[in-house]
């Protein structure tokens, strides 16, 4: 309790994360809680793993509490020792607000928080779990825990319109659910020469490989929802362009398997993860990002701050970004033909490619910078 008096003066927040992980959820975490004001939020996290994003906070002075089985497969066991400890933290802790982040720990979290009389329980939706290309059955039940997320958080936040309305008919859920889109900071891009030459590095080749060559970057995790596999196969289209995939993940693997089985070795890299990916930007031609399913990407973003042209898949928020023809060129999901028709029309019209990347840059400069989502996260605190 008294904890919680102190508070009123400084307020505790507690953001829980289901990975340690560098992906969108987890910049999304680091970028809100290294921001607060210092001098009105005391700020924790609590995250599955030891990874990039802990290491990250701890260098910034973001106290951190690492949960292996957080991380680990869903099984009731594992889940009820997860649940257990959070509830453990939170009386502990004596938070004001916990701000929830992935479908995981979301009906968890905030069944943990209520127990322990959290009285402020935010969750952020970074693309609903029951969009997935699954069963009936699946999507029913993950529908369902979404439902019952909602119903025990008090504030729910979709980061795309598109995400909002696929809940906006769930009942008893009032007016708990807001979009607050993605905003971002603008990445220190190198000076494209220096940026094409450290890309030329990272692929183990002579910059002198990349003189006369076309470079479309994408930068996601290596999972089935980035649809990647369909981007492999629409380079086979595209045989003066070098496609560069910056990333790790469960499919790398087997994305290297297709690169090899269509005999692209020379033409598509995977890069692995890089640390401030962004940055690199500046030395690619094009942007491509073929998911499948998406909330609103940090990518998209980092591209529109590049002045990079974007051809993307039209999925999730996707759309709230790359307008068609205006900021950018939209495709259907897992269609490679089109990815590759989209890139060919780009590279046959340099103007369209400046006129669709300054487009895009002014678009996101306008709509998506993060003091717009700070600004808005922290009136949700309030």
């Amino acid at each position: 309790m008294a904890n919680r008096q102190q508070s009123r003066i400084k307020q505790k927040i507690i953001y829980v994360i289901t990975k340690s992980n560098w992906g969108g959820a987890g910049k999304y975490v680091y970028e809100l809680a290294t921001s607060l004001p210092k001098d009105k939020f005391d700020v924790l996290v609590v995250l599955g793993g030891n990874g990039e994003l802990s290491k990250k906070l701890r260098q910034k002075g973001i106290r951190v509490i690492g949960l292996k089985r957080l991380e680990r497969d869903i099984s009731i066991l594992n889940e009820y020792r997860v649940f257990k400890n959070l509830i453990h933290i939170f009386k502990r802790e004596s938070p004001d607000i916990i701000h929830l982040n992935s479908s995981k720990i979301g009906g968890l979290g905030a069944l943990a928080g209520r127990l322990a009389h959290v009285p402020k329980i935010v969750f952020t939706a970074h693309g609903w779990y029951f969009k997935e290309e699954r069963n009936v059955l699946w999507i029913l039940i993950t529908k369902f825990l979404s439902w019952l997320t909602i119903i025990l958080s008090h504030k729910v936040v979709t980061v795309s319109h598109e995400d909002e309305t696929r809940v906006r008919n769930f009942p008893f859920i009032l007016s708990k659910v807001s979009t607050i889109q993605i905003g971002a900071k603008k990445p220190e891009f190198l000076a494209p020469e220096i940026a094409r030459q450290r890309l030329a590095e990272y692929m183990h080749q002579p910059i002198s490989f990349l003189q006369n060559k076309d470079v479309i970057i994408t930068i996601a995790e290596l999972t089935k929802n980035k649809g990647i596999v369909y981007a492999i196969s629409a380079m086979r289209r595209l045989k003066n362009s070098i496609y560069l995939i910056i990333g790790n993940g469960e499919d790398e693997e087997m994305l290297q398997h297709e690169i090899s089985k269509y005999d692209l070795n020379n033409q598509i890299f995977l890069l692995g993860p890089i640390d401030n990916a962004a940055t690199l930007l500046s030395g690619a031609d094009i942007f491509l990002l073929p998911s499948i399913k998406e909330g609103l990407p940090y990518v998209l973003l980092e591209a529109g701050f590049a002045r990079l042209p974007v051809v993307a898949a039209s999925t999730g928020g996707i759309p709230e970004v790359i307008i068609h023809r205006k900021t950018g060129l939209l495709v259907p999901i897992k269609q490679s033909r089109e990815i590759a028709r989209s890139i060919e029309a780009l590279l046959d019209s340099q103007s369209t490619q400046e006129h669709l990347g300054i487009a895009l840059s002014n678009h996101v400069e306008s709509k998506f910078t993060f003091d717009i989502m700070l600004n808005s996260t922290l009136s949700l605190y309030e």
